[in-house]
């Protein structure tokens, strides 16, 4: 998945009871025409968020996993010729050494959940092994 493929979710308050409820909002291409209207959108979009979590105290974070053993990234391996080749070039490329558990990507998640994540909001959290750090 690419960046420019993913949405943004704004909470406006449409209900009755003055709740928020959640709306994707499509993302826009950036084009040399409207850029400016690409940035003030999402300077829009930001502050409808915000001023939606504001009211009712939500927590909004997200956790961006890594290559993570999972079936899909096997069989993804299977069918690139070399699996264990490629397997190697990902262990390589990761600074801690191994490709990601899916018990890592449950652990930033229950953080996030518990108290110890409760003074954490409009967080991202990368749990890629220190891959990210490389671009």
């Amino acid at each position: 998945m690419k960046k420019s493929d993913l949405a943004v979710v704004a909470a406006k308050p449409t209900n009755k009871a003055g709740r928020p409820v959640a709306e994707p909002v499509e993302p826009r291409a950036r084009t040399k025409g409207n850029a400016r209207q690409h940035r003030t959108r999402r300077a829009q979009d930001r502050e409808s968020v915000t001023q939606a979590l504001e009211r009712v105290r939500l927590r909004l974070n997200a956790v961006r996993p890594g290559l993570t053993e999972t079936g899909m990234l096997e069989s993804f391996m299977q069918g690139a010729g070399n699996p264990d080749k490629l397997r190697e070039a990902y262990r390589r490329a990761i600074p801690i050494g191994r490709l990601g558990k899916p018990g890592d990507i449950s652990g930033a998640v229950v953080f996030f959940l518990n108290d110890d994540g409760e003074f954490n909001t409009g967080q991202v959290l990368s749990v890629s092994g220190g891959l990210t750090m490389h671009g």
